[in-house]
């Protein structure tokens, strides 16, 4: 059927004397078979999600060229024809100054907002509401830095770890705080956003904590110096799952377990910042992931943490934000909670002070009744 809609197009269209008409039907429609070439060539070879360009570029531009091919043209054609079909296309390049994947993907993100980049922005094409929706209540994705799990292995499901009874007593000489870093990129001011590939601003931020929990506390902390999000970023939840396994299996006594990260997407800093005892501090965001089925323990334990933190810090906790469809590593353990220390508009010492406050708060919650 394809083929014949292809011919009866060909022999309407072929002689007619204004072949502008043409020209924009062929933009459009290569336009379309570019949007839909995922699942178009699904079956001819597949893209295995990573953050190495090359691979997925070369198996994208396969496709475009096999497109090329089916209607006969070649990529000076094409680019003549989009530039009189859809004006838009029209640049100062070269011709051959980009491969015509990048040249034909950065005008197609110009015009339709959607890039393989940003997750959401597929969502928002399908669903144009989530375009204007304001994030009340439940936090939409910030820079989609956050919200992307993918399936779980299921070696990684089958994983077991059992908990001692009385868990919140964790000064003890054997209990044990875990921490860990799933987006170690993430960093504060005055440097940049993120540092790929290093244990960046949320890495000391855990370091401080530790510090403090050990020297003013007694408490025993491991830390866990893992990279998750690089090279894949993609599968920064699936690499420090099994880190959270690893420090579970080798510490039985743990108590607590906390994955350190920082905000993003905000236009000022005021909303993730807080002046205690006359210093500015970054708010933090206590997140509980309900995909499994004890998440109501990670909740039961976050609600601790806030209600201490409001006698001792009032403000310092900004929420406790609970996400649907999200487990976060926190099915491996009841006192598991993932906390966001300010945004990436807050400085690396406002961070580092939060900590700080952090490590009294737990430390009040778990300290044992005086006699």
């Amino acid at each position: 059927m394809f083929f014949r809609t292809r011919k009866l197009i060909w022999g309407k269209y072929r002689h007619r004397k204004n072949r502008y008409y043409t020209k924009i039907f062929l933009a459009f429609f290569l336009l379309l078979l570019f949007l839909t070439a995922g699942s178009f060539w699904k079956n001819a070879d597949s893209i295995e999600v990573s953050t190495n360009n090359t691979k997925d570029s070369v198996s994208n531009y396969e496709k475009v060229e096999k497109i090329l091919n089916f209607v006969g043209m070649n990529e000076s054609e094409l680019r003549d024809i989009l530039g009189q079909g859809c004006p838009l296309f029209i640049d100062n390049e070269k011709e051959g100054s980009v491969t015509l994947l990048n040249y034909f993907s950065d005008k197609f993100i110009n015009i339709t907002e959607i890039s393989k980049s940003e997750p959401t922005s597929y969502l928002k094409y399908q669903l144009a509401y989530l375009s204007n929706v304001s994030p009340v209540g439940v936090q939409m994705v910030h820079g989609g830095e956050e919200d992307f799990y993918l399936e779980t292995p299921p070696e990684l499901e089958e994983w077991n770890f059992e908990v001692k009874k009385d868990i919140l007593q964790v000064f003890d000489k054997d209990s044990v705080i875990l921490l860990y870093n799933t987006h170690n990129a993430e960093n504060y001011k005055p440097e940049a956003a993120k540092l790929e590939g290093q244990n960046a601003g949320v890495f000391k931020v855990a370091q401080r904590l530790k510090q403090k929990l050990e020297d003013e506390y007694g408490a025993k902390v491991v830390q866990s110096e893992n990279i998750h999000d690089y090279p894949d970023w993609t599968r920064s939840y699936i690499e420090s799952l099994k880190t959270a396994q690893q420090l579970l299996g080798e510490n039985k006594n743990a108590s607590m377990m906390f994955d350190i990260h920082r905000d993003a997407g905000y236009k000022s800093k005021d909303p993730t910042t807080i002046n205690i005892n006359g210093k500015n501090a970054a708010k933090i965001l206590l997140v509980i992931a309900t995909e499994h089925e004890n998440w109501k323990k990670n909740l039961a334990f976050a609600q601790q943490l806030e209600s201490k933190s409001n006698e001792l810090y009032p403000g310092l906790i900004r929420d406790i934000r609970i996400r649907d469809n999200r487990r976060y590593n926190q099915q491996l353990h009841p006192q598991a909670v993932l906390l966001e220390f300010g945004s990436d508009l807050n400085t690396l010492d406002e961070a580092l002070y939060s900590a700080e406050l952090l490590a009294d708060i737990i430390a009040n919650v778990v300290k044992k009744p005086e006699n």
